[in-house]
């Protein structure tokens, strides 16, 4: 039988968790909002996810930052990028405990292809993990619901006004770390982005529901 909990003890049982060094990386996903200026449609909202190690700043001017797609598609199998969520998963929705699947697919050379399944997981001090599987239903670590943090930052650069609302939703253990794995999508995008690794978002395909950013 899965813990019943609210999700302020949730958040206090795991926080002592994820102090402890457990002799791996980690990453934690959010969850984002991010305002724009767009050529054709003018000022736009985009759904986008990123990864972080530590909680985020808004040092820097947001240029260099690694974004994928909230994708509303059903399946990010055969190349397609992004992250994908099932239960209730909008902005401002707890990560616990309506949550199901989380499927994250952030580049495909290397293959970072992982799925987290709320009803495959297991209660371990109070707190229930995810196993994070891979494409082949090996796991690579497991993942717990982690709220409580958000950033918001305006940047401006190169004229252009960027404004970005992260919350924090899950944090995963594994041996991979956000900045592995920012850099291999950073690498993917670049044929499509300019010298800097970021998308042109004001010329931007409307239809950007496949593609990492």
């Amino acid at each position: 039988m899965q813990p019943i909990m609210s999700v302020h003890l949730a958040y206090v049982l795991v926080a002592f968790l994820a102090l402890i060094n457990l002799a791996s990386a980690n990453f934690d996903l959010y969850q984002v909002k991010v305002t724009y200026f767009h050529n054709i449609i003018g000022w736009d909202v985009m759904h986008k996810y990123m990864l972080f190690n530590d909680a985020p700043t808004c040092a820097g001017n947001g240029k260099d930052m690694v974004y994928y797609w909230d994708s509303p598609i059903p399946d990010l199998s055969h190349g397609r990028l992004g992250v994908r969520c099932e239960g209730s998963c909008g902005y401002d929705d707890p990560p616990w405990p309506d949550v199901q699947i989380v499927e994250m697919h952030f580049s495909n050379i290397p293959y970072h292809h992982y799925t987290i399944y709320k009803d495959k997981g297991y209660e371990e001090n109070n707190t229930w993990f995810w196993p994070m599987y891979d494409i082949d239903g090996e796991t690579q670590g497991a993942c717990f619901a982690y709220g409580d943090d958000q950033f918001d930052c305006d940047w401006t650069f190169d004229g252009k006004i960027r404004q970005a609302s992260g919350r924090r939703k899950f944090r995963c253990l594994t041996y991979l770390d956000a900045d592995f794995i920012n850099e291999a999508a950073r690498k993917e995008i670049e044929p499509d982005s300019d010298s800097d690794g970021d998308m042109d978002w004001e010329n931007a395909p409307l239809d950007n529901s496949t593609t990492a950013a």
